[in-house]
Order: structure tokens, then sequence, then C-alpha cells
């Protein structure tokens, strides 16, 4: 016989979803970072660079004209430390050096870099190993009587990044060591009850068949019909210990012996296979204590068994229940990976489009929207794992009960914008900020101009203020506080009845149509959102409103 198959593993799925969320969110947070600082540093050399650019002619041309090559050197030599530079050197049309011997070691006129500028009587710029270099004309009476090139080092920025890098890594450990720790301790709310819930089914079942784990679904609904089946053979039990008892209090007594012609009892006369003493031995034999009836025996030892099976049948219920709280937990946390997912593969993606082909950052950025999708994909693995629950965790008002209360928290949208009749308007709705800013991005990069809400009650809010134009697009969440997406979506169906829809969220379709809070025939496109995903099911929507035009238009055909 087989035993109940069930091997849970949300310790471990927990334990890498986050840690696979901190270490790439550390990894944006790290590009983004020094994205920035290097971007502050190149700005802030172009403004040195610049300014030092136009000030040479003022401050050397004097002193090359006259030929003063020690007043020259003194003037390179301070101008180079005052302005933080690695060299300074000043040369002739020719390219020969004029000043800066120190700066001979980065200085060639070989390269044309310097004698470039001169030339074409401009600024020219360049990266070179670990230095910023400039070279600019040092210009007399319109003319360019020499040339002036100098560089900025980069060791503080490489420190300045390296320092970023270095903290980055151990943040990101001490966070993968406390979210993975966060997991384990979690699970224990998970793997305990459900591993309790399969002693309790070993114990009030004799074993069931071996569950796939596509069809672990199932393991949960099983302890039911075990229950049901325990309180069978309790019932059974009983009525067969009942009516044994019953069977031998209505046997008829037992005979008298017969006797010989000696008026004496046979010896050795055994009944029910033991020995009957004589009359004799009865007579002489002292008065033994009457004996409780069988039956109170075994009225007491069923009253017993049924005491037993009750605390096991309070307990599998009790295990049922933690199982239950269980899978609604393992659920809601992989609804809020698919929430915090979504920045990581919708923002790295963006980056990596608008990086040069030949940047190195390109193969970081495709690193990290392969770890956002995978983290992804573990979100959806632990729905389907555990079983199907009730999403009471966000369960929703009704309309009649959305009034509009203080605006007070941050993430309240006030959609001042102006709006022209001929704009493409769009509405988004979700109670995630992080999630709506992505969405808003998508749609903005495609034209359209984005209205925000929080939540159901606001999008009817911001609908109504703008009753006048055309919304084409509401791109919603089904679940959110105060109003959820299905009354949403009928009160949008009067105010704006052209509005497209997209519905979207962290749960699956499955989930959402079997709790009756989204129709099965809705668009829908799954967290996390990617700009190819969410115009593929924005083209769906405007195909799906186009038949159902076709559809009206087109006359009922009458039989005859």
């Amino acid at each position: 016989m087989r035993r109940f198959a069930f091997k849970p593993n949300v310790a471990l799925i927990l334990a890498v979803s986050t840690a696979l969320v901190i270490t790439a969110s550390s990894v944006v947070l790290t590009v983004f970072d020094v994205d920035r600082e290097s971007r502050s540093f190149a700005d802030k050399i172009e403004v040195k660079g610049l300014s030092l650019s136009t000030a040479v002619s003022d401050t050397f041309a004097g002193l090359i004209a006259g030929d003063d090559s020690q007043a020259l050197a003194e003037v390179v030599r301070e101008t180079r430390i005052r302005r933080d530079l690695a060299y300074l050197v000043v040369f002739s049309p020719d390219g020969d050096l004029l000043s800066g011997e120190l700066g001979r070691k980065f200085y060639t006129s070989d390269d044309g870099f310097g004698s470039n500028a001169v030339y074409t009587e401009t600024v020219t710029r360049r990266t070179q190993g670990a230095l910023v270099e400039f070279a600019s004309p040092v210009m007399l009476d319109g003319k360019a009587i020499a040339g002036v090139q100098f560089g900025f080092s980069t060791d503080a920025l490489d420190t300045e990044l390296r320092a970023i890098i270095t903290h980055r890594i151990w943040q990101t450990a001490l966070l993968v060591l406390s979210g993975v720790t966060a997991s384990f301790l979690i699970s224990r709310f998970i793997t305990g009850p459900a591993r309790g819930l399969v002693t309790a089914i070993h114990r009030v079942s004799d074993g069931g068949e071996y569950v796939p784990q596509s069809a672990s679904v199932a393991e949960f609904d099983r302890l039911s019909s075990a229950v049901d089946g325990m309180v069978a053979q309790l019932r059974i039990r009983s009525k067969e210990a009942l009516d044994q008892a019953m069977a031998k209090a209505d046997s008829p007594a037992e005979q008298p012996p017969q006797t010989g012609s000696s008026g004496q009892e046979p010896a050795g006369r055994q009944v029910n296979g033991a020995p009957v003493p004589s009359v004799g031995q009865q007579l002489a034999a002292p008065p033994q204590p009457a004996s409780k009836p069988a039956e109170n025996d075994i009225g007491g030892a069923n009253q017993q068994f049924i005491a037993e099976a009750q605390a096991k049948l309070e307990q599998a219920l009790q295990q049922a229940r933690d199982a239950q709280d269980a899978a609604q937990m393992a659920t809601k946390s992989a609804h809020t990976i698919n929430n915090l997912v979504t920045p990581i593969t919708a923002y790295s993606k963006m980056a990596r489009q608008n990086l040069p082909e030949d940047s190195p950052l390109v193969a970081n950025m495709l690193e990290i929207e392969e770890a956002g999708n995978r983290i992804a994909q573990l979100a959806t693995e632990i729905q389907q794992f555990v079983p199907e629950v009730p999403l009471i965790e966000l369960t929703e008002p009704s309309a009649d009960q959305s009034a509009v209360g203080p605006k007070a928290e941050e993430d309240v949208i006030d959609n001042n914008v102006f709006i022209d009749q001929n704009s493409t308007v769009a509405l988004v709705v979700d109670d995630e900020p992080i999630v709506r800013r992505v969405t808003t991005s998508i749609l903005t990069a495609e034209g359209y101009i984005v209205l925000e809400a929080s939540n159901g009650v606001e999008a009817v809010e911001t609908a109504k203020r703008f009753s006048n134009v055309p919304i084409r697009l509401l791109v919603t969440d089904v679940l959110m506080p105060m109003m959820g997406a299905k009354d949403l979506v009928a009160i949008m169906g009067e105010i704006h009845p052209e509005t497209l829809v997209v519905y979207t969220s962290g749960y699956t379709a499955e989930s959402l149509v079997s709790h009756g809070v989204m129709d099965d025939a809705a668009v829908f496109i799954p967290k996390p959102l990617s700009t190819e995903g969410l115009l593929e099911k924005i083209e769906e929507a405007v195909v799906a409103r186009t038949q159902e035009i076709q559809d009206a238009a087109t006359p009922a055909v009458r039989s005859d």
C-alpha cells in the first residue's frame, strides 16, 4: 500500500525567491547608483574643463607673446595645482612643448589631439584610460598662437564607485541573510501545519493513492473525505459492540445438567470449554459477589474509544485550518513578489534599450531581466503548488460602501494635467505605487497622457472630473482597497462607455475567475508587466471591442 505523498518545499521557494528579489534589486540599485555617480562626475569635469578652456587665452596669451618662459612655467604649475589637474602643458602651433615638463608623459604631438584643437580653434575632449582630457587654443588678436592640453584623473571616481559597490555588497549580504532567515521562520507556519495535516490523514485513513505535485490541491480536499470515513468507521464499530452486548444479554440461560441413575452429576462436565463444579462443590463453595454485566464493560470501552476519536478529529480539523492559513500566506507572498518584480524587469529592460549596443551594461541588464523573470516564475509555481484559498486579505466592499474619505495618503494622485480633445488618454489604477509608475512609464512612451488612481474610488472620481474627455484605455488591478476592478468597470461603462479595459493582478487568472472577481472573457495580463505584453493586451482589447461592435451591428436572424 502506497503512502500518501506530500513534500512541502515552501520554505525553499520562499528563501530562494527572497534572495533573488533582494539580489536583483540590489544589482539594479547599484547599476543606477554607479550610472548616476558617473554622470555627476562627468558633468563636473565638463564644467571644469570648459571653464579652464575659456580662461586659457586670458591666462597664458600675454606670457606666451612676451616669451617669458619662467613666468609661464610658474603659472602653469599654479593652475595645475589649483584646478586639481593630472597634468597641464602649453605647446606651440607646431606641437613643441613650451611649458609643463611634468606633463610630458601624458602629452605627445604625434596623436594630433592638441594640434587639432589649435588648427580648428575649438575645444576638444576625450577620455583615455584613467584621464579625461581637454585641448583648446590660446587666442591672441583672433589668432591661435599656442595650445593648451590638460587632463583630469578619474581616480576619485573609481574610489567612489568602489565604495558604492562595496557598501551595496555588504548591504545585500545582510539583507539576503535576514530575508532567508525570515523566510525559513515564516515557513514553519506552512510546512509545520502541512506535515501535521498529512499525519492526521495517515491516522484517520488506511492510506491513499499517490498524488503528484501537480495535483497537490486535492490533498487538502482528502481531509474531508478521510474524516467522513473515520466517522463512518466509528459508527460501525459502535454498532457492532452494542450488537454483541445485546446478543449476550438475550441468549438463553444454561440448562440444568441431566443426572444419571445414581442421582450424581457426571464428572468432567464442561460448558463453553470450562469445567463445571459438581452440586456438592457448588454448595460447599462460599457465595461470590455478583459481577457487573458484560455490557457495562463494553459500554465503558466504547465510550473511551469515541472520546479518543473525537479528540483526533478535533486535532485534524485544527491542522486543516492551519494548513488553510498557510496556503493563504503563501498565495499572498506570491502576489507581493509579482508586484515587487514588476519594476525590476520593466526598468532593467527600459535601461537596456537606452544603452548603446556595445555597452558592457547591456549584459548586466539582461541578467537582471532574466533573474526577474525567474522570480516571477517561482511566484507562479507557489500559487500553483498551494490549494485554492479565499482571497480574504483583499476582500472588496461593494460599490455602495465606497464613500470617499479624506485623501491624506501620499499615494493618492492629483491629476492636475491639461488634456485636449485630441489627446489619447489612459487611466491607470493600482494600489501599488511602483506598479503604477511602471505602467505609466510604458504608456507614456507610447504617446498616452496618463491619469493615475490608487483604488477604484479615486478612479471613479478622476473619471467624473474628466467626463468631457474620452478615456481610451483603463489598465486596472483586480483587487484593491475600497473598490475593486469589477465595480469600477461597471461604473466606468456608464461614464466612459468608449473605454477599453485591461485587467492585471499578481494572482493567477484562474484564481480570480474562480472567486468571481473577474470574468473569464476579460482581457488580462499577469504581473510582472512588460512593455510588449501590455501592448499586446491593448491590441487584444481593441480586437474584442471591434468584434462587439460588429456583433451588435449584425441584425439578428429570425426563425420562421
